[in-house]
């Protein structure tokens, strides 16, 4: 009994011994296997892109590496004659540039390769491989690496603030530097029409001819890619001479004896027309008379932005010798106009603007403020 013991524990240390040479001869007879792990930025499928001067990392992880054989790196491009390039990086823990390129081991089976302040120039196919010995073939993993910048609106080559003449021709530039290259787009502020027509405008060249007073404001040129957006505003000024627009748009406007009305021009001018009384750029006439301010006659003026204005006649208490034309005039450095508006004679009083302004702040203000005020009025009594 204790002979077949002895002879049953020989057999199993002969198996075990057995199997443990049989999976070291296999493990030698197999192939190493190369994978690139993981590698930063992300990679997306095959490729990575890294942002031009900032480091990139590939982590080649090997299996089953023979001691006799050596993990490589190599980068391979195509010059510009169509012709492939292999430039060796490196060999194990070595590299060709140590001003370029390093390695590290973060584990055992690690080869992780640092491409340092990525350019232009380091774009390619780069390789993790080990090459057999047995049949001179090799096991290899890929990755492409290419570089990418954000926008950036060159001041240089673009175009800033501007003003110009109404009847101009003005061209818009705005260059943008970027990897891949961006796109260029223009439109106005609020998604405004373009002088040429249509919203958007593509390419780097905004091209503004016979400019109308109405093309002034902001230009918006974006530049944006698959990594980022950039942008840039430019304000565009046009010089014009004094439009003016009657309000109402029919220029008549009618009223009872005895009642006030307010005649309304809106002017738009730039440089905008002084509102002094002395420099003779806004004023009112009736029947060709220049019209001053008096007990029954009051001139008015609003401001607004890009140098429009709102020029007001209230006439109060409307006699018989008020119906007819009145004119609005301005006048700026580069030419004037006038704008006729008819006062005619209605047999029933005619709501005024000014009629109208002050019932809406009574109504908007002074009537809640009335009602807050007997609120507290009436507790103040009660306690």
């Amino acid at each position: 009994m204790d002979i077949q013991k002895q002879t049953n524990r020989v057999q199993v240390v002969c198996a075990i011994l057995a199997l443990y040479y049989c999976a070291s001869v296999l493990s030698q007879s197999m192939d190493p296997k190369v994978t690139i792990t993981d590698t930063d930025p992300e990679s997306d499928g095959v490729k990575v892109r890294g942002f031009i001067a900032s480091d990139v990392w590939l982590n080649c992880y090997v299996e089953n590496l023979p001691s006799d054989l050596q993990v490589r790196w190599q980068r391979s491009i195509v010059d510009k004659d169509g012709r492939p390039v292999v430039i060796d990086i490196s060999t194990d823990m070595a590299v060709e540039d140590n001003m370029k390129w390093s390695i590290e081991k973060p584990t055992t089976y690690s080869w992780r390769l640092r491409i340092k302040a990525l350019e232009i120039e380091d774009e390619g196919n780069y390789t993790c491989f080990v090459r057999l010995t047995s049949n001179n073939n090799r096991v290899e993993a890929n990755r492409t690496v290419l570089s990418t910048d954000v926008p950036q609106i060159l001041d240089s080559e673009s175009s800033s603030d501007t003003s110009v003449k109404e009847g101009d021709m003005l061209p818009l530039r705005c260059n943008a530097s970027g990897r891949p290259f961006p796109t260029i787009m223009w439109r106005r502020e609020g998604n405004a029409i373009l002088p040429g027509g249509g919203v958007r405008k593509m390419g780097s060249l905004l091209d503004i001819s016979d400019i109308q007073y109405t093309a002034r404001g902001r230009y918006l040129c974006e530049a944006f890619n698959e990594v980022g957006y950039d942008r840039r505003d430019i304000i565009l000024e046009v010089q014009h001479s004094p439009k003016l627009f009657p309000d109402p748009a029919s220029a008549k406007t009618g009223q009872a004896v005895g009642y006030q009305r307010t005649l309304i021009c809106h002017v738009d001018a730039n440089p905008a027309p002084s509102t002094s009384a002395e420099s003779n750029q806004l004023y009112w006439s009736f029947d060709n008379i220049r019209i001053s301010s008096d007990s029954r006659r009051e001139f008015r003026i609003m401001q607004g932005a890009h140098g429009r204005l709102t020029y007001e006649l209230i006439i109060y208490r409307v006699q018989s010798s008020d119906y007819g034309v009145f004119s609005c005039h301005a006048r700026n450095t580069i030419g004037s106009t006038s704008v006729d508006i008819e006062l005619f004679e209605t047999d029933e009083p005619q709501p005024d603007k000014r009629d109208e302004i002050s019932r809406a702040t009574f109504s908007a203000v002074v009537q809640p403020l009335l009602v807050f005020l007997s609120i507290i009025t009436c507790q103040l009594v009660k306690s």
